[in-house]
């Protein structure tokens, strides 16, 4: 029996691949900025454990940026605190409070107890400019800009060495550096009026001669290039067989990144029920809570990202099978393939048959 081949254009497959499960689909991007600041907050914590404090707090605020998170804030704060950056801890600390506060959240009041306990131990720089300074004035310390506002108030500031600098067109830049040592309340420096740079100086010679006619440039004539006599490929579906196999190595690599995320997911769960366990000796404290809350997130964003990375392989190695097969030269009428689309509650893919 013949039957006639089934081809799915390469723009319907490819809207078809991207539609597969629509709600997994849109969420893709988030779930992907989830996974990796999981995977920076794990990192963080093993270099803690470490003692590298310094590459821990800059992980804790990379992954803090990708997905805010009051637990993963407070340990911002609390590595700030520990490598000395009294005013990023503190600034860290008073963030958490506001938080904590919207969300009634138990654990505003040990947040603003930090707050209250790193206040007396600020460094604060003032900024004084010149009354007469040009208008254009630009300050800046260590090359990030310092904005006018902030000039004349004092700014609560790390300890660390600090290169200031001051400049305005038409002036000569003026520059300090400016040590803050750790327990220092206040540093006052004062940038003082700029020097204006000499006008050029204008040579006789250059008064006297006429400034040089400007010839146009001479005309260029260009020739429209022959377009090439396009050949007729040998093998007509080699294009076709080539997709095919791209898409199905896409495949195999989405259905082995939801394998990996699957078993990161069950690892994630065994942890929080352990840590959930102190729920049927005592009560948890707020400490734990907090740690079998982080679990259980870390446990759902490694199932969203297994649930995508199967669908999405198993649409894209079926949608290479496709093409790999409809790519090959009909030597005989009676071979043909056949797809089937089938449409589940919140997945989507395609059922491959033939016959050859």
């Amino acid at each position: 029996m013949k039957r006639t081949p089934f081809l799915v254009p390469p723009l319907a497959l490819a809207t078809l691949i991207f539609c597969a499960d629509a709600t997994s689909w849109a969420a893709e991007s988030s779930t992907a900025s989830k996974a990796v600041a999981t995977q920076l907050f794990d990192d963080a914590q093993e270099l803690l454990a470490k003692g590298d404090l310094a590459s821990a707090c800059a992980k804790f605020a990379e992954s803090q940026r990708l997905e805010p998170q009051l637990g993963t804030l407070l340990h911002v704060a609390d590595c700030y605190e520990k490598i000395g950056k009294t005013a990023s801890a503190w600034a860290s600390f008073k963030d958490a409070v506001v938080i904590a506060s919207q969300r009634h959240d138990p654990r505003e009041g040990d947040a603003r107890a930090e707050v209250e306990k790193l206040e007396p131990r600020l460094c604060k720089l003032t900024i004084i400019v010149d009354a007469g300074a040009p208008p254009d004035l630009e300050v800046s310390s260590n090359g990030s800009s310092i904005g006018n506002a902030l000039l004349g108030s004092p700014m609560p500031i790390d300890p660390g060495d600090y290169l200031l600098m001051a400049k305005a067109d038409g002036f000569e830049d003026w520059a300090k550096k400016v040590v803050i040592a750790p327990g220092t309340p206040d540093t006052r420096i004062a940038v003082p009026a700029l020097v204006r740079r000499p006008a050029p100086a204008v040579t006789s010679s250059q008064q006297a001669s006429p400034p040089a006619p400007v010839m146009p440039p001479p005309a260029v004539t260009v020739q429209q290039p022959q377009l090439a006599q396009s050949l007729e490929p040998s093998d007509p579906g080699l294009h076709r067989r080539m997709m095919g196999y791209a898409l199905g190595a896409v495949g195999v690599v989405g259905i082995g990144v939801g394998i990996g995320f699957a078993l990161a997911k069950e690892s994630k769960q065994s942890d929080r029920d352990s840590a959930n366990a102190c729920s049927k000796t005592s009560s948890c404290t707020a400490l734990d809570k907090s740690k079998i809350d982080q679990l259980t997130n870390e446990a759902q964003t490694r199932a969203t990202v297994a649930n995508v990375g199967f669908i999405a392989g198993g649409v894209a190695l079926a949608a290479g099978a496709v093409l790999v097969v409809t790519g090959w030269p009909k030597s005989t009428p009676s071979a043909s393939a056949q797809v089937q689309p089938w449409i589940g509650d919140r997945s989507a893919g395609f059922v491959v048959g033939g016959v050859w």
